[in-house]
C-alpha cells in the first residue's frame, strides 16, 4: 500500500483491520504448531524423551501465543469511552508493536526446534538409506517454516526501522505471516498425505482400469477374419488329429446294420 492518504489511515476501518490482524494469527500459529507436537506424540510416542520435548514445546508454544494474545488485546483495545482513533495515539498503542520482533524470534526460535526433533529420531533409526532419506525429506518440509519464519523476522525489522512509511513495509511482513501459516499448516499434514496415498493405490487401479479398457479393445477391435485366424486349429505333418464330434449319420447306420445282423441270427437260430 503506497498511495495511501492520512483519512484513510485515521479511520475507524483501518484500524480495526490492524487490531485484527495482530491477534487472530496467534491463535492460527497456535494450533498449526501444535499439530506438529501432536504427531510426534502419535508417531514417536514410546521414546520417554521425544515426549517430555514434546509436551515443552507445547507448553512453550501456548505460553508464546497467548500471551502475544492478552498483550494485543490489552495493549490495542480502546478503553471504555475512548474511539478507535484516541486509543491509537496512546502510548500503550504504539508499544504493542515494539512485541513484534521479539515474538518473531521466538516464532523462529520454536519453528526450527520443531523442525530438528524428527530428524534426531530419524537419524537414529536401524533402516534402509533410502527408506530414511525418505523419511527426512517429508518431515524435512518443515525446514520451509523456517525460512518463511526468518523471512518475517527481516521484515518486521524493517518496518521497525521505517516507521514513518509504515503501510507500505507493513505489507510483505503481513505476507510473510501469512506464508509462515500456510506452509505451517502444509508440512503438519504432509506425513499423513503420503499415508492416505500408500494406502489409496491410486496407481494400481488406474494401471488395472487401463488395462481392462485395453483388453477390452482387443476383444472387440478385431475383425472377423482375425478372429478366425485365432481360432483356427493349427495342422501338424505326420500327426493325426482326434475326432472330438460324432457324426449322428454314420452312427445311425452302424447301429441299423447291428440290429438286422442280430435279429437274422435270432431267425436262424
Amino acid at each position: 500500500m503506497w498511495d495511501v492518504s492520512l483519512a484513510h489511515i485515521m479511520s475507524e476501518r483501518f484500524i480495526q483491520i490492524g487490531f485484527h490482524t495482530n491477534w487472530v494469527p496467534a491463535i492460527v500459529w497456535g494450533f498449526a504448531k501444535t499439530t506438529f507436537f501432536l504427531m510426534y506424540l502419535d508417531l514417536f510416542g514410546p521414546l520417554i524423551w521425544l515426549r517430555w520435548a514434546c509436551y515443552i514445546g507445547i507448553f512453550a508454544n501456548w505460553s508464546l501465543y497467548l500471551g502475544k494474545l492478552v498483550a494485543n488485546i490489552y495493549m490495542m483495545t480502546p478503553s471504555p469511552g475512548q474511539t478507535w482513533l484516541e486509543a491509537s495515539q496512546t502510548p500503550r498503542y504504539v508499544k504493542s508493536f515494539d512485541m513484534a520482533i521479539p515474538i518473531a524470534v521466538c516464532g523462529l526460535i520454536l519453528d526450527v526446534y520443531i523442525f530438528i526433533l524428527p530428524l534426531i529420531v530419524l537419524s537414529n533409526l536401524q533402516i534402509t538409506k533410502p527408506k530414511k532419506l525418505g523419511l527426512i525429506a517429508i518431515f524435512g518440509t518443515g525446514f520451509l517454516a523456517c525460512i518463511a519464519s526468518t523471512l518475517s523476522l527481516v521484515f518486521n525489522e524493517k518496518v521497525k526501522k521505517n516507521a514513518a512509511d509504515y503501510t507500505y513495509w507493513v505489507y510483505p511482513a503481513l505476507l510473510m505471516a501469512l506464508a509462515e501459516m500456510c506452509i505451517g499448516i502444509t508440512c503438519s499434514c504432509m506425513p499423513s498425505l503420503v499415508g492416505f496415498l500408500k494406502k489409496s493405490n491410486s496407481s494400481s487401479k488406474i494401471w488395472t482400469w487401463g488395462s481392462r479398457l485395453f483388453s477390452s479393445h482387443n476383444r472387440y477391435g478385431r475383425s472377423s477374419h482375425d478372429n478366425n485366424k485365432q481360432f483356427r486349429p493349427v495342422q501338424v505333418p505326420g500327426h493325426t488329429r482326434a475326432k472330438t464330434y460324432l457324426n449322428i449319420e454314420t452312427e445311425s447306420n452302424n447301429a441299423f446294420e447291428l440290429t438286422n445282423t442280430h435279429s437274422s441270427l435270432a431267425t436262424k437260430g
